[in-house]
């Protein structure tokens, strides 16, 4: 879309932003990237990043199908995955970035700001 069509678009359409408390929401993409669905494509460069950076390991580029996560040795910890989320020098991601980042709502003007905690109270308005 040209720049013109965009700003049509965005001053035209109905715009929702569905946010989540930012522990919460942290706690969520560790668990779905690093415990319950380990080594996905989502994840690599997070599990490369920390290994190289905070445990001094060489680099390495692991594969989806590295064994080294099943024995163990590449198993990431929630306090490991909170400085990778903190580190300002850490590979991008969308599933931990601040909204902020991904929703620009200091351009955008929403119509309607949804808590994911809150989201039967918040919803009805919207539908």
């Amino acid at each position: 879309m040209s720049p013109e069509e965009i700003i049509k678009t965005v001053s035209t359409y109905y715009k929702v932003m569905i946010v989540r408390h930012p522990i919460e929401r942290i706690l969520s993409a560790y668990r779905d990237k690093f415990v319950y669905a380990p080594m996905g494509e989502g994840s690599l460069e997070g599990y490369n990043y920390v290994l190289t950076k905070y445990r001094n390991l060489p680099p390495s580029n692991l594969t989806t199908q590295d064994t080294r996560y099943m024995q163990g040795e590449v198993k990431i910890s929630l306090d490991e995955f909170v400085r990778m989320v903190t580190d300002p020098e850490a590979p991008f991601n969308v599933h931990w970035d601040q909204f902020v980042t991904n929703c620009n709502p200091c351009v955008i003007k929403y119509d309607y700001v949804i808590r994911s905690e809150t989201n039967t109270w918040d919803a009805p308005p919207v539908m």
